[in-house]
């Protein structure tokens, strides 16, 4: 944040949390080495000397990194969908009244002024503060009375589940930031507490859903067209010379000049490599300047693009940007935009198949300038460290950090919280204060931990930087620290609360059944199991305690690495007994019977051998537009209901189907998932021919859970504002009314058994799981082109209306061929063959369709 012109590190606990009255730095690290994003974001109501502070430390900081930084000027109520998207994993942007000097002035404790929070879109969820009034309030979103130490959380009738669920994280960030002492009030619409309307200064009217913006439309950006021009100032004048419009050639951008790309929801400011220094400067004045030029409105996003460090977006206006660079072997395969469906949307299927990282380094490797290495400004702090130094760890405890032996660094309880100092050996590598988040931890454990960690100073008097931790999440950086002694265990500390789960517990129980898994020395740690037969599989190594025996189980399949840390993890939980190594197959009967009996688990053959580190794709049309980006590091809490999710086993392609995600989105992922597999047998030597199947939510196979450490079934298919719902119960049983009952799929919605596709229904392990073949699914989704249906059905006019066979079948993109040709004469006044012929304008078709609402 911009402080009296200087650039103050924001605290990792308040990222999204905006004040209108101030200015921010954003710093987004694609790749330890770049490419970088700079994002400076300005409030309403920041003042002068702020927003030109702030677009100075980007200039600033665009040098210090190598000057190929990709830079965007975001502004409050404007910001593009890749800023918001920066804070998901922070519950998102919320924004708060004030700046600098109300955001940190003293505040006397338990003394909040009231206020009323409005959370409001349609997938990037936004809160706003609103008049603190009944009249501020309408059925169709949810809001938050903030009455200092109740949090009330009201929900609209018409208000949509992540409205709810960013209302619910909301409470929950402000509670835990008040050291988890206020309670949290979940009011439905119509059943508002006379407590509730006293706060909010009486009883009024609701506005109707109607009356309100709608969510698609508060997110709308402005609309445009797309033009390219030439910048120059040699006059003394700003000159802005159209060059052309789409389709536009990457051979227009002059090196030694700068351009001007004018799409609908940025602007871009191209700086070529031979520009003088001055217009390398000055190139973000004579974006501002253009937009008053050109009468565009002042909260147009700009971005600042390097050349030869153009991002994706940038390159993809350019219809002949060849993407790819030759290499050998194996050679890129075809990245170019494909027709899915009835929809053109982009998915670069070369950075899908060899990896972002791959495609990426390629191409710095082609770009020599690009390629030298940057191991950090000093003054920068980086988190890359190499675990050499000395470590402090305290465990929260009744609102308080108790320090940790030495003995037991390394072991974690799912049910706490801790604290881990770093002080690094070398001094080129800054402190690092971590708070770790078990899955089971309560609110109050982890609203205590943000609070202590803000505490923590090294035995020189530095303030550390923050880095937030939660189960399963773990970056490499901090499973390195313990240089392969990292061991999670079930139960913990009881809460400071003590209507808190009485289950958490630290007393050493048997047996016990550690999973090992991991690719590499940083990422390999044992995590606790369930001591079940079913809990093995061939692809990874197992430690199984007992009072008497230790068993070190290696599966046939499992890496190397998992070995070495089998044997480390095992050491570190080890409690005297005798220690035994078992190869799969060669089991004592003592080893079953203390898994309840030799059971089936999974031992496929594909587990056994060639067993390769699996990737999972997140496919979605959110943006409005199709597009599958891969997932890192991932785990169960990834699989987001409202999504469809690809899992690349190697020998199998898992399809995972959300409950709420759409007709369109099923059909494009499992089109991208069946073209990976054809265009990865080119490249990696599997089978063209690789089973792609179709699984759901909450009936998932064991082939597929088995690739997600510590899979919980419990969790499986349960939608997420419900289980956060639970979670409150569970702590704040007194404050929220009623149970809340766990939403899962319908196993005949699940297994769409009138489908044409065969669905395989059966029980894996005592659960129900149900797939189905993509191949043969896609079918279903096949257009027929001969079909015809009538005007009123194919007419769009009501929300959530469904088109004829649910939209399968269908080519959204052209809904008027569907019509009869004398219904498609008597509206258009001509033929089809006269409308595809390419003599009608495209605006003036979108401009009939919208017209006649067939969009």
């Amino acid at each position: 944040r911009i402080e009296k012109f200087e650039a103050a590190v924001w605290p990792k606990e308040k990222y999204g949390q905006l004040f209108t009255g101030d200015s921010f730095l954003v710093l987004n690290t694609i790749h330890p080495f770049g490419p970088y994003h700079i994002f400076f974001w300005l409030g309403s109501e920041s003042t002068q000397d702020e927003t030109g502070t702030v677009a100075l430390k980007a200039i600033q900081l665009n040098e210090e990194l190598g000057g190929l930084c990709i830079q965007s000027r975001e502004l409050q109520f404007h910001e593009s969908e890749q800023f918001l998207s920066l804070f998901k994993p922070f519950g998102g942007v919320t924004y708060l009244d004030g700046g600098i000097d109300s955001g940190f002035s003293k505040a006397k404790i338990d003394e909040y002024e009231t206020r009323l929070l409005h959370c409001k879109g349609h997938r990037n969820i936004r809160v706003t503060p609103v008049l603190l009034t009944a009249d501020s309030l309408n059925h169709g979103d949810c809001f938050i009375l903030d009455f200092g130490l109740t949090l009330y959380v009201w929900n609209g009738s018409g208000s949509s589940r992540l409205e709810k669920m960013k209302g619910i994280q909301t409470a929950t960030a402000l509670r835990n930031a008040r050291g988890a002492r206020p309670t949290i009030e979940r009011v439905e619409d119509g059943e508002e507490p006379e407590a509730f309307w006293k706060a909010l200064g009486g009883k009024g009217r609701v506005k109707d859903e109607e009356e309100v913006e709608a969510d698609d439309a508060y997110e709308k950006r402005v609309k445009g067209e797309i033009k390219l021009y030439h910048v120059s100032d040699e006059t003394g004048e700003l000159l802005t010379t159209p060059i052309a419009s789409p389709p536009l050639q990457k051979s227009m951008l002059n090196g030694d000049d700068c351009h001007i790309l004018d799409t609908p929801s940025h602007l871009y400011i191209w700086v070529g490599r031979g520009c003088t220094p001055q217009e390398k400067n000055s190139a973000s004045d004579y974006a501002e300047l253009f937009l008053k030029l050109a009468n565009r409105p002042s909260y147009t996003n700009i971005v600042r693009v390097v050349q030869h460090a153009e991002p994706t977006v940038f390159k993809s206006f350019f219809s002949d940007w060849d993407w790819r660079l030759p290499v050998s072997p194996p050679p890129p395969l075809a990245s170019a935009k494909k027709k899915l469906g009835g929809r053109r949307d982009s998915v670069d299927m070369d950075k899908l198949v060899r990896g972002a990282a791959v495609v990426a380094a390629e191409k710095e490797a082609a770009n020599p300038k690009a390629d030298a290495k940057w191991d950090g400004p000093s003054g920068l702090p980086t988190l890359d460290t190499d675990g050499d130094g000395s470590l402090t760890i305290w465990r929260i405890e009744n609102f308080k950090r108790k320090p940790l032996p030495a003995d037991q660094y390394g072991v974690f309880y799912s049910g706490d919280s801790y604290i881990i100092l770093f002080e690094p050996e070398n001094h080129n590598q800054w402190p690092i204060v971590y708070f770790w988040l078990g899955k089971k931890s309560s609110q109050d454990e982890v609203g205590a931990a943000g609070l202590l960690t803000k505490q923590i100073t090294t035995k020189t008097g530095e303030k550390p930087t923050h880095c937030r931790v939660v189960q399963g999440k773990e970056p490499d950086h901090f499973v390195n620290l313990f240089k392969g002694e990292m061991v999670i265990k079930f139960g913990g500390v009881a809460s400071g609360f003590s209507n808190v789960d009485e289950e958490t517990k630290t007393t050493e129980e048997y047996p016990q059944l550690y999973h090992v898994k991991g690719s590499n020395e940083k990422n390999t740690r044992a995590v606790q199991t369930q001591a079940i037969c079913r809990q093995l599989n061939s692809a990874d190594a197992f430690v199984l305690n007992s009072e008497s025996v230790q068993y070190i189980w290696y599966g046939r399949g499992c890496e190397e690495v998992e070995r070495d840390f089998a044997l480390k993890a095992a050491q570190f939980v080890w409690d005297g007994q005798d220690c035994q190594e078992v190869e799969e197959g060669e089991e004592p009967d003592e080893f079953w019977a203390l898994l309840g009996g030799e059971t089936e688990y999974l031992n496929a053959p594909e587990l056994r051998e060639d067993v390769r580190e699996p990737r999972l794709f997140h496919c979605s049309n959110a943006s409005g537009q199709f597009g599958v980006d891969e997932v890192f590091n991932f785990s169960q809490d990834d699989l987001l209901l409202d999504d469809i999710f690809f899992l690349d086993t190697y020998s199998t392609v898992f399809v995972w189907v959300g409950p709420e995600s759409n007709e369109e989105e099923k059909q494009l992922s499992m089109q991208v998932a069946v073209e990976y597999v054809t265009s990865s047998a080119k490249f990696d030597g599997r089978d063209p021919d690789t089973p792609v199947l179709v699984t759901y939510a909450g009936f998932e196979p064991a082939m597929f859970t088995v690739w997600f450490q510590g899979w919980d079934s419990a969790l499986a298919g349960k939608d997420a504002y419900q289980a956060a719902l639970e979670q409150l119960e569970k702590e704040l049983a007194p404050s929220l009314g009623g149970g809340v009952g766990l939403s899962t799929v319908k196993l005949q919605d699940a297994a769409h058994s009138q489908s044409a596709s065969p669905v395989k229904v059966s029980v894996d392990a005592e659960r129900l799981t149900v797939q189905r073949d993509a191949r043969e699914a896609l079918k279903e989704f096949q257009v027929d082109t001969t079909q015809t249906y009538p005007y009123s059905l194919l007419r769009r006019d009501l929300p959530g209306k469904v088109l004829p066979n649910n939209g399968r079948g269908i080519d959204t993109g052209r809904l008027e061929f569907y019509l009869s040709d004398a219904e498609f004469h008597e509206l258009f006044k001509c033929t089809k063959a006269q409308w595809d012929s390419g003599d009608i304008k495209p605006w003036k078709k979108k401009l009939l369709k919208d017209k006649l609402k067939l969009h």
